[in-house]
Parts: structure tokens; sequence; C-alpha cells
């Protein structure tokens, strides 16, 4: 399973939808057969982001609501930061972007809390965004999130984050 999870991380990271479908369909029977209430929801989070990317925002953002409720259900809060930030950005691309913002205030909240930083760097990338698509008004805070979002990626040493901050 971690194997697959895994996968499925990484083709989110790299934005393609139709792998992570793929490891998601592997995943999720497994997680249900096996009883693995945690992986099941990990698995149903990853589904809602590749239904909100397939333009399906509704159905998407229902079903990252609902896995993040069930995450929530296992008493577990690892990875929450990062699975707040996959509901923020269907969130955004379905014009809530108010409430993304809270997502993401959320998640920041929570990486303060957890010490779980792995994902703070883009978490501010995306509350500059959502700052920027709520309003032109809230450029310099957006500039200011972009400029957080560089400094984590270069102290944490994420090229990757370092490179999505900077575009």
């Amino acid at each position: 399973y971690v194997l697959v999870w895994g996968a499925a991380t990484l083709a989110q990271l790299r934005r393609d939808v139709a792998a992570v479908r793929r490891h998601v369909d592997e995943v999720v029977p497994l997680s249900e057969e096996h009883g693995l209430g945690l992986w099941l929801a990990d698995g149903k989070v990853f589904r809602g982001w590749a239904l909100a990317k397939e333009g399906r925002q509704e159905e998407g953002r229902a079903e990252l609501l609902k896995a993040l409720a069930e995450c929530q259900a296992t008493r577990t809060r690892m990875h929450r930061p990062y699975h707040l930030s996959l509901l923020a950005e269907a969130l955004h691309r379905s014009g809530r972007s108010e409430e993304g913002l809270q997502a993401v205030d959320e998640a920041l909240a929570m990486v303060e809390e957890t010490e779980e930083r792995w994902w703070e760097a883009d978490l501010h990338r995306l509350r500059g965004d959502l700052l920027l698509s709520l309003s032109t008004q809230n450029a310099a805070g957006a500039a200011a999130e972009y400029d957080a979002a560089l400094r984590t990626a270069r102290q944490q040493g994420a090229r990757m984050l370092e490179l999505r901050a900077a575009t």
C-alpha cells in the first residue's frame, strides 16, 4: 500500500491526474479489503482532487470534504496540511476562493501546531494565489506570501516548491 500511496502523491505533485486515478483505483479497494481506514481516506482525498482537476468540481469538493472528515475520524492529523491544500485548490478552481483561503489558513495553523512543515512553502504560494484571486488590492499580501514560500522552500532545499513559488 505505501508504495501505491507514495506513487499517488508523486503523481499529484506532478499534476498527473490520470496517474493519480490509476493509483487511487488500486489503493481504495485494497484499503477497503483490509480495513485500512486511514489509507482509504487518503485515497479518497486524492480521488476528490482528481475529480476536481477533471472539471467535476462539485463532485470533487464533496469527495474531498468527506475524505477529510474520514481522516479526522481516524484520529490522525498526518498529512492534513497537504490534504487541506488540495481542498483549497479545488475550491479556488470552482470560484470559492474565500473558502479556499480558510482551508489554507487552517493548514498553516496546523503546520505551526504540529511542525509538519514539508508542504508549508506551497501553502504560502497557494495563499498568495487565493489572495490575488479575491482582489488586486491584496497584491502586497500576496507578494509577502510568495516571499514566504520562496524563503521556506530555500531553507528546506525544496527545489520543486521553490520553482512553483517563483513562477
